[in-house]
């Protein structure tokens, strides 16, 4: 039985359909190819987690093909599933504790440089508690994780404003979950941001993308 789980959601590179506000600022062909790097430096991290099994969330499931040749082979993958964020998230954490998972971490594709301490520290939180946040500067978060079934916690969020870690606290209190939040940390989703990444950047893909563009 795997005790630590992380489900990574991802979508298919396709310019245009990815990382759209930073697109804005840097073109879409561009903002595509960061991604790729986004997603290949988060396989790397996870890889580094605690996590017993790692398993990707992938969309749209018609890609399924093509993801073969993005996700390491040693991860498991599944499409994502349902309408509006919200229930993509329930439906992840739903099929990860159908396979055994006994704490599960959801995380994204826009936080490539959160430090490895901060996922054992996630996992480690789910040891007393019974959900863990990691919180972005924005008002968001970089991660969420439980270690039970919790389908209430992700009705009525406000997705992709401000309010979705406050919301998200609210609906833990409602539930009578104790939650317990991380280190702060931040989502690569604009071209201040992404400068920010280059700074942080251990693994190096991301500056080198950065400095062989025309953004330097």
């Amino acid at each position: 039985m795997s005790v630590n789980t992380v489900v990574v959601f991802v979508k298919y590179p396709e310019p245009g359909k990815v990382k759209t506000r930073l697109a804005a600022e840097i073109g879409n062909e561009l903002a595509c190819e960061f991604y790729k790097v986004f997603m290949a430096e988060t396989f790397a991290l996870l890889a580094e987690s605690r996590a017993d099994k790692i398993m990707v969330a992938f969309a749209p499931p018609a890609r399924e093909t093509d993801f073969q040749k993005l996700i390491p082979s040693g991860f498991e993958r599944f499409p994502q599933r349902g309408d509006g964020l919200g229930e993509r998230i329930t439906y992840a954490f739903e099929d990860a504790f159908a396979r055994g998972a006994r704490k599960v971490l959801a995380f994204g594709s826009d936080s490539p440089t959160v430090p490895p301490g901060f996922l054992h520290d996630a996992f480690n939180a789910l040891e007393e508690d019974d959900a863990v946040v990691g919180p972005t500067f924005d008002g968001g978060y970089y991660l969420i994780g439980l270690k039970s079934r919790q389908a209430g916690l992700f009705r009525n969020i406000n997705w992709s404003s401000a309010t979705v870690l406050q919301e998200t606290l609210h609906a833990a209190a409602r539930l009578k979950l104790r939650i317990v939040q991380t280190d702060a940390w931040y989502d690569i989703d604009d071209l201040g941001s992404l400068r920010r990444a280059v700074e942080s950047d251990n693994a190096g893909a991301i500056a080198r993308l950065f400095k062989s563009s025309s953004l330097t």
